[in-house]
């Protein structure tokens, strides 16, 4: 039996003991640290699988939700990608942001694409709309895609929308523009709008380019 099975049992059978959801926290946060960096044990596999599991049974307690959504995403487990499509709906908005991270940053499933724009246009949390913004850059990085380019170019360039989703909006569109330079470069000091390009803003809200 995976490790993990053991411990989400006796959480749930004690409810509240300490000991029991500390072990359970250390033990995930040690499998989300390998599933990053690809160092994964030849067990975790199991434990993954068990995981998931757990989550469509709802046995991982409320609070470690995200967290072992994100170790899905981290090991590429895309076996879960119902249940974590699920979570787009959700009221929580900690929920719908994992959800968009996984199913852009980690599995690239395009499929989803329109839905980030959705989330983009829609969703009322700003950390929401600013992971589906990033999301639709990582999706179509590089491919100079001018349909999610003007929508990214429209959110950057929306004077009402919170800064930090301008941001992000703006650094897709770059991305989308295969600018990668910055990320190669290893700048991560930005401001926005003082160092965005304003034509490649405007060459977007335009029409296509040739």
């Amino acid at each position: 039996m995976p490790r993990l099975d053991g411990l989400i049992n006796k959480v749930n059978e004690f409810p509240g003991t300490t000991g029991y959801n500390q072990a359970l926290a250390l033990f995930l946060g040690q499998l989300l640290d390998r599933a990053k960096w690809g160092k994964q044990n030849p067990e975790d596999s199991a434990e993954i699988a068990a995981l998931h599991r757990a989550l469509e049974r709802g046995h991982i307690p409320y609070h470690e939700i995200v967290r072992s959504v994100e170790i899905l995403g981290a090991a590429g487990h895309k076996a879960a990608t119902s249940l974590v499509v699920g979570l787009l709906g959700k009221a929580d908005w900690a929920f719908r942001h994992v959800a968009v991270r996984v199913l852009t940053w980690h599995w690239k499933l395009r499929q989803y694409a329109d839905e980030c724009v959705r989330m983009l246009k829609q969703d009322n949390s700003a950390e929401v709309r600013e992971a589906a913004a990033a999301g639709l850059g990582a999706l179509f990085a590089k491919s100079r895609d001018h349909a999610f380019g003007r929508i990214l170019a429209e959110a950057a360039s929306k004077q009402s929308e919170d800064r930090m989703v301008q941001e992000a909006a703006y650094l897709a569109l770059e991305k989308i523009d295969g600018r990668d330079s910055r990320e190669m470069s290893g700048l991560i000091e930005f401001s926005f709008p003082e160092d965005a390009d304003d034509e490649l803003i405007r060459s977007y809200l335009g029409k296509p380019r040739e």
